[in-house]
């Protein structure tokens, strides 16, 4: 299972992710220019709307308002219940200049919880490879392979591990 620590838009998308590998838990961080899915543009407006109902301040400017950034804090006992996100804003003028706002950690109720939950559900999909041009990974034999070397501190990785059978270079 793949756990969305943070994730962070701007020139590239970072996302910083947990995966359990069989003894433990390994962070990996995803830094990307590839563009979304349609359903993941979806999900990002929608978090945007969350974070103009926990700030209606920003309202007035809501369309030069944009998400650059979040950070989750899963609970302790469940990792399917968020606690708490940290979520980073911008606004930028006419001009191009940008102004970051950066909230505290804010708590999450049980219907900010699904629309997060939505949102990182549609990350993790990004992170598994499906993608604007569509899913990158469809072969299970790579997939099965790539968690095999995951799995395997022992082994050391090399591009051509990850090679299809019968296809050439």
């Amino acid at each position: 299972m793949i756990r969305v620590l943070s994730i962070s838009f701007g020139e590239y998308t970072k996302v910083t992710y947990m995966k359990h590998n069989g003894r433990c838990d390994e962070t990996y961080q995803l830094k990307t220019k590839d563009l979304y899915r349609p359903e993941m543009i979806r999900q990002y407006e929608k978090m945007k709307e969350l974070f103009l109902q926990w700030f209606p301040t920003f309202k007035f400017s809501a369309n030069m308002y944009y998400m650059i950034g979040m950070g989750i804090k899963y609970n302790k006992h469940d990792d399917t219940l968020i606690d708490k996100v940290k979520v980073t804003g911008g606004l930028e003028n006419k001009a191009g200049s940008l102004c970051k706002v950066v909230s505290e950690w804010l708590p999450v109720g049980t219907n900010e919880n699904k629309i997060i939950m939505e949102f990182l559900k549609e990350v993790v999909m990004f992170v598994k490879g499906e993608r604007a041009q569509g899913k990158l990974f469809e072969n299970t034999e790579i997939e099965e392979a790539i968690d095999a070397i995951d799995a395997d501190d022992s082994h050391v990785f090399h591009v051509n591990d990850l090679q299809a059978k019968g296809v050439t270079q």
